[in-house]
């Protein structure tokens, strides 16, 4: 083989093995760049104000649930953050820079709502205020099989033991 030859196959060579090795890197999105929750709960901003995790926890549409966030006041400025779940509103006065816990492990009052209307395992609709700007957008109701809120379920619930789990057919707890 001549040296133009060899240099052509080189070349070809070297030009196939970013496509064909699965290397998508130029010509796939940066799937980081997407903002997602990626925890439990809802995340939504308005204006200066970001509520993050946000989540019900209850466990059916008759009963009560519990509602859980966080909220960060970024302004310069005091905020009224407002939240409107199941046709109640929870009102929260926000300093300059607080950063406020809704959740009674960290002192918070617990913010109850008496009938929730829709069962553990759904989605519900949320209003979220601040001043005049106003946001929609839904989240979790979390029941008490996932075991970290079953505390935060009004009243308690009992967490289920393995043996009161439903299992696919032939499948038993701690097998795959």
């Amino acid at each position: 083989m001549n040296r133009l030859t060899r240099t052509s196959i080189a070349a070809l060579a070297a030009a196939l093995i970013v496509p064909l090795s699965g290397c998508a890197a130029l010509i796939s999105p940066q799937q980081t760049l997407h903002r997602y929750a990626a925890g439990d709960g809802a995340s939504v901003s308005v204006g200066d104000v970001d509520v993050r995790s946000l989540k019900v926890v209850g466990t059916e549409a008759s009963e009560p649930a519990q509602v859980l966030y966080v909220a960060i006041n970024n302004g310069d400025s005091p905020q009224t953050l407002s939240l409107t779940i199941a046709g109640e509103e929870f009102v929260q006065p926000l300093e300059a820079g607080e950063v406020y816990r809704q959740n009674p492990d960290d002192g918070a009052e617990e913010a109850i709502i008496e009938q929730l209307g829709q069962d553990s395992g759904t989605l519900i609709d949320v209003t979220v205020s601040v001043g005049s700007e106003t946001v929609e957008t839904h989240t979790q109701v979390i029941g008490p099989a996932h075991e970290a809120y079953a505390d935060y379920v009004p009243g308690g619930a009992p967490i289920p033991t393995p043996a009161q789990r439903v299992y696919p057919e032939g499948e038993e707890p701690g097998g795959h």
